[in-house]
């Protein structure tokens, strides 16, 4: 308890009593965390000027300390808005990447929807005892069938969108295959969870 005390003691300095001098302290501040530490000289240059001798602290030690922490302050303030508004920027841009590789992608690949229907009646039959058992959710369903079917279009560009040809690409092989995906998927999903 009481180390506490003398901790918080330490951290918020003595507030100044004339409210002009705190709205000068602040207004300087701001100033100190805009324009940086040579306009701060300015100000310093201005004390006698305008009276903030809080700028100096042999004349005003109680204003010079609450000063300095809130300028402090300002300057964590302005640092975490700074970060968050990079880390922002950098969302946005992998997202827009993630766009534009989609885009890429539908360009290069032909939509093949005969293939994309087969390969969908394997992976939805496949996945329906683990969405029964409440192994995923329906989200996750729906996740897990664009992954498969994406996944699988990309890896088999040679077979041709006719009903004749997806037939004969899809043969026991091809659909253990497709079935070895969705359960990695679900496997990773249910990871995802733990």
């Amino acid at each position: 308890g009481k180390r506490a005390e003398r901790r918080m003691s330490r951290t918020l300095p003595i507030k100044p009593e004339s409210r002009a001098e705190l709205e000068n302290i602040v207004k300087v501040s701001e100033y100190s965390v805009k324009f940086g530490a040579e306009k701060e000289q300015i100000a310093r240059e201005a004390v006698e000027k305008n009276g903030f001798d809080f700028l100096c602290a042999g004349r005003n030690p109680v204003g010079f300390v609450f000063y300095e922490f809130t300028k402090g302050e300002m300057l964590l303030q302005a640092k975490r808005e700074k970060e968050s508004e990079e880390k922002k920027r950098k969302r946005t841009t992998t997202e827009e990447e993630e766009e534009n590789k989609r885009i890429v992608q539908h360009t290069q690949y032909p939509s093949r929807p005969n293939m994309k229907i087969a390969i969908l009646e394997v992976v939805k039959k496949h996945l329906q005892p683990f969405y029964e058992n409440k192994d995923i959710s329906k989200e996750e369903y729906k996740t897990i069938c664009k992954k498969t079917c994406e996944k699988v279009m990309s890896k088999e560009l040679q077979v041709k969108d006719e009903e004749e040809s997806v037939k004969l690409w899809l043969d026991e092989h091809a659909k253990k295959k497709i079935r070895g995906l969705v359960e990695t998927f679900v496997e990773k999903t249910r990871n995802a969870k733990d």
